[in-house]
């Protein structure tokens, strides 16, 4: 072959190479002066911008395909092209042909000529799709970046392979690191933990790691930003790769300072309650279902009824009624009155175990859940049977005082002296009659009992 058919095969070759590269659907190829005009485009490049390869020939300038934006890195890819023949590809939007915008990835390089007159050629791709999924991605990472930080969590990813540990941006705020601190390694945030939590933390993590699982803890950290305690809640997810037998984990770490202390209050406030109720001997105090079935007995109940709480436990609250009382119905429409209107009064005479009797003034009050149904009825009573006791010796006083008074002859009730000596009389057996009921072994010189 002589060197004239050569350079005429290579020529028809990179002819062909040319055409195929012109052919191509996903690479747009558009052609231009530096001056302005669109000297070829490609069917690719006709698709993307919805311009037809002769509207594009027609143009005044390519320029009017860049919007305003975008023509200051335009302009700096045409003087590179004009003083050094190429510049680095760069991203840009487009305007279509409908006015829409489209992102692409272009590649200009002179092909001949110098100056505003050189000839050129771009390489496009269109980059708009990938745009969409970037957009996507940073919005889907503010959303969680946002949610971490309104919940006071942090997320972690660690390669055993590498050492690498990548963590969220909340993480420095939920470890309480000071300003401008990041966690670098693992060691760091093993330095953090408190020493008392540090060997069992150490010890569990050891474990998920070795048997590939996940594991959940929760331990206390000393937070370098002010040198004070938070208490942190971990999960984590190990996997090994089965190929590389490398190790990658995946947690969540987040601030539960405020639930410990809102739980310990919560213990103390219940520890309190229970030494109030278990103290109180002197009323009875017990908790029943929505069907009136006793729940909870305490120690008052059980000094003022006499059961225990084994014996009363499971038991219908009617037990305490007496006989009349239930033969009445009462039990049912003391507790439909505490379902309608939130409460009931409980003042009446009641039964002992031992089947003596006691009375109790106390309430019923109905006991919602957080939707507002009913949950149970708690009963507070007091024994008053003493006091009762002596309240109706004292009715009983003055009823006789009356009568013996009426039968005195020539008894004028309505003289000075006469109503003097009868309330100074009433009031000393009213005092008499109180100590007898305070002194109950002692009879009462009044009613003989």
């Amino acid at each position: 072959m002589t060197d004239a058919e050569a350079v005429g095969s290579g020529a028809r070759l990179a002819d062909q190479i040319f055409r195929r590269t012109l052919s191509i659907g996903t690479v747009a190829i558009l052609g231009f002066r530096l001056n302005g005009h669109v000297t070829d485009a490609n069917a690719a490049f006709e698709s993307m911008s919805g311009y037809r390869r002769e509207e594009l020939l027609q143009l005044s300038s390519w320029a009017v395909l860049t919007p305003p934006e975008f023509r200051q890195v335009t302009n700096r890819a045409a003087r590179d092209l004009a003083e050094h023949g190429e510049t680095p590809p760069y991203e840009k939007q487009l305007i279509r042909k409908d006015g829409s915008r489209w992102w692409a990835l272009c590649a200009p390089t002179r092909l001949s000529g110098a100056g505003s007159a050189s000839e050129c050629m771009e390489f496009i791709i269109d980059l708009t799709d990938r745009k969409k999924v970037e957009s996507a991605l940073r919005n889907a990472q503010s959303r969680l970046s946002a949610a971490l930080t309104a919940a006071r969590m942090g997320f972690w990813d660690w390669d055993s392979g590498t050492e690498r540990l990548t963590t969220s941006d909340t993480m420095p705020e939920v470890l309480g690191l000071r300003p401008g601190d990041t966690l670098s390694g693992s060691d760091q945030g093993w330095d953090l933990l408190h020493q008392l939590d540090r060997d069992r933390h150490r010890r569990m993590v050891a474990l998920g790691l070795r048997e590939g699982r996940s594991w959940r803890d929760e331990f206390r950290i000393v937070r370098p930003r002010d040198n004070a305690l938070a208490c942190l809640e971990e999960r984590a997810e190990s996997v090994r790769d089965p190929e590389t037998g490398a190790q990658r984990v995946t947690g969540l770490v987040w601030d539960i300072s405020d639930r410990k202390l809102a739980e310990q209050a919560l213990r103390s406030s219940e520890e309190r309650l229970r030494l109030i109720v278990e103290n109180a001997r002197d009323y009875a105090i017990f908790v029943t279902d929505a069907q009136d079935r006793i729940t909870d007995w305490f120690a008052g109940a059980v000094a003022v009824f006499g059961w225990t709480a084994d014996e009363a436990v499971g038991q219908l609250g009617d037990m305490l009624f007496t006989p009349e009382d239930r033969a009445q119905d009462m039990p049912r429409r003391e507790l439909e009155t505490a379902r309608r209107k939130g409460g009931a009064p409980n003042v009446r005479w009641h039964r002992r175990k031992d089947g003596s009797r006691v009375f109790i003034e106390g309430r019923v009050t109905t006991l919602l859940d957080a939707d507002g149904a009913i949950r149970g009825f708690l009963k507070i009573g007091q024994d008053v049977t003493e006091r009762r006791a002596g309240e109706e010796a004292l009715r009983e006083s003055e009823r006789l005082f009356r009568t013996l008074a009426e039968g005195i002859p020539h008894w004028n009730c309505d003289s000075g002296m006469a109503r003097a000596m009868y309330f100074a009389t009433l009031t000393s057996w009213r005092a008499l009659c109180s100590i007898c009921a305070s002194m109950r072994a002692m009879p009462c010189p009044v009613v003989g009992a």
